[in-house]
């Protein structure tokens, strides 16, 4: 029972913590009017890694008391007559009592703990599988022997790119790639090999694992979503730094097409070049001549808001109200 109790008060509290991180994100982001993708990924990948610190390291970090509301007086002593208090611990132990066959009934915290638990591993299960899956499909792909090539693979299974793997990353093509034209094939390189760079693939398991850990905080939903769509949009704000925007745009227009004429085969739904939900939104952007195409977050930069999330971060776990 007490295990139970300090479960669930522990998950309360760190998914508390993690709107206030998220919250302090979101205030940042508004405050300073940061409206390039790779920053708002960056800074909401930030807020996943923190939300699995916190849930990691919240039990471990020493308190910081802060005093939220002033403290009460005590109640001044009220002298009461030997008659009065008898009775009065005489109906106390006869309420007790009566309560007393109550405690035997399951709690409901057993049962929020328990429900947790099979939450928990029908999440993991889901994520393994998809990654037990994704092993399967690199392994049916077969080497594009082109001298462009490198790390670039066909498979019959897909309807449009994707990229996987973080440290042996690999870039899939449907298997009627050698139909596209070469301003296609330009395109779709570019956005690809922007995924490997950020490595896009890691943060996306990332956010993964945390749906799972957190699956009942709507944040943690969230947050996967966002980051795939914020990842897409980054990687077309650098490809359309070596590439044309027509032809770009005519790739990603393309590429909707191949998803709804699929046929069945694999859409990847993580890292895919187009999901139809937002193609009008990507396409817009990608056509929009009065937005300036900002560049990706430099290695330094990333450094600088790591750097900045740490202290917030720590604070957020030790911060005892």
């Amino acid at each position: 029972m007490e295990f139970s109790s300090n479960a669930i008060a522990y998950l309360g509290v760190v998914a508390v913590r993690s709107l206030g991180l998220a919250a302090l994100a979101a205030a940042a982001l508004f405050v300073f009017r940061l409206q390039a993708a790779a920053v708002r990924h960056a800074v909401w990948t930030v807020v996943v890694a923190g939300m699995l610190a916190l849930a990691a390291i919240a039990p471990l970090t020493p308190a910081v008391p802060i005093r939220v509301l002033r403290a009460m007086p005590a109640p001044a002593a009220v002298a009461l007559s030997p008659d009065y208090a008898s009775a009065v611990e005489s109906g106390g132990a006869a309420r007790r009592g009566a309560a007393a066959p109550a405690t035997s009934l399951p709690h409901w915290r057993d049962a929020a703990v328990a429900v947790y638990a099979v939450g928990l591993l029908v999440m993991l299960i889901r994520l393994a599988f998809g990654y037990a899956f994704t092993v399967r499909l690199v392994r049916g792909s077969r080497k594009i022997e082109r001298a462009w090539a490198a790390g670039i693979y066909e498979s019959g299974w897909i309807s449009v790119p994707l990229t996987v793997g973080w440290l042996r990353p690999e870039i899939l093509l449907p298997a009627d790639w050698e139909q596209w034209d070469a301003a296609k094939l330009e395109a779709v390189l570019a956005h690809e090999r922007t995924h490997v760079r950020r490595a896009d693939w890691a943060i996306s398991v990332l956010a993964g694992l945390n749906r799972c850990v957190f699956w009942f905080h709507p944040l943690a939903w969230w947050l996967e979503r966002r980051l795939a769509s914020l990842a897409e949009q980054a990687c077309d704000d650098s490809a359309l730094l070596e590439v044309a925007t027509e032809p770009y745009a005519q790739a990603l227009l393309d590429m909707a097409a191949a998803v709804k004429t699929g046929h069945g085969r694999l859409v990847w739904e993580a890292m895919a070049m187009a999901k139809a939900s937002e193609v009008r939104k990507r396409i817009e952007r990608i056509l929009d001549e009065t937005r300036q195409i900002p560049k990706g977050l430099t290695g330094r930069r990333w450094a600088a808001l790591v750097a900045c999330s740490l202290p917030l971060i720590y604070l957020a776990a030790a911060l005892r109200p």
